[in-house]
C-alpha cells in the first residue's frame, strides 16, 4: 500500500503540473481573444459615423485574427484538458486520503484488509486507465525534481521511495 500511496502522490503532482500547463496555454489564446474582441467592438462602434479605409481594414484584420485564435482555442480544447487533469488530480488526492484515514483508525475499526486492499487496487487501476496522458514536460519536470541535489543528499532508500514507473 505504501507503493500505491507514493505513486498516487507522484501522479497527483504530475496531473497538477498538467493543469498548470494546459491552463497556461488556454490563457495564451484566451486573453488575446478578449483583448481583440474589445478592440474590434469598440473600434467598429467608433467608426460607424465616418468611413476610413485604413481603420476598416485594421478592424477586418483584427476580426480575422480573432476568428483564427478562437478556432485554434476550440480545436486544441485546452480548457477540457485542464478540467480532466484537475479531476484526476483530485481523485488521486482522495485515494491518498482514503489510505491515510484507514491507517489512522484503530485496528479493531478498520475495514477487512483484503476488502480494503481490493478496493484501493481497483480505484488505483481505474485512475491509471481513465487518466489523460500527462504532457512530457510535466513528466520531465517531476523526474527533475526527484533528482534534485537535496534529494541526492538523502539516503538511497529515500530516493527509491519516490521513484515510480510512469505508465
Amino acid at each position: 500500500m505504501r507503493v500505491w500511496k507514493r505513486n498516487c502522490e507522484a501522479y497527483r503532482v504530475m496531473h497538477r503540473c498538467a493543469v498548470q500547463y494546459y491552463n497556461q496555454r488556454e490563457n495564451w489564446l484566451g486573453i488575446p481573444i478578449i483583448v481583440l474582441s474589445a478592440l474590434t467592438g469598440t473600434t467598429g462602434f467608433a467608426t460607424v459615423t465616418r468611413s476610413d479605409t485604413a481603420v476598416s481594414i485594421s478592424v477586418g484584420a483584427a476580426g480575422f485574427l480573432l476568428t483564427l485564435l478562437g478556432t485554434l482555442r476550440h480545436h486544441f480544447k485546452f480548457h477540457t484538458h485542464t478540467a480532466v487533469h484537475m479531476a484526476t488530480e483530485i481523485s488521486y488526492a482522495r485515494l491518498i486520503t482514503k489510505m491515510e484515514a484507514e491507517l489512522c483508525k484503530p485496528a479493531n475499526r478498520r475495514t477487512v484488509p483484503a476488502v480494503f486492499l481490493d478496493d484501493v487496487a481497483a480505484e488505483y487501476e481505474r485512475l491509471l486507465e481513465v487518466g489523460s496522458d500527462i504532457p512530457d514536460r510535466c513528466v520531465e519536470k517531476f523526474r527533475g525534481s526527484v533528482a534534485s541535489p537535496a534529494l541526492r543528499a538523502e539516503s538511497e532508500e529515500a530516493r527509491k521511495e519516490f521513484q515510480i514507473e510512469i505508465v
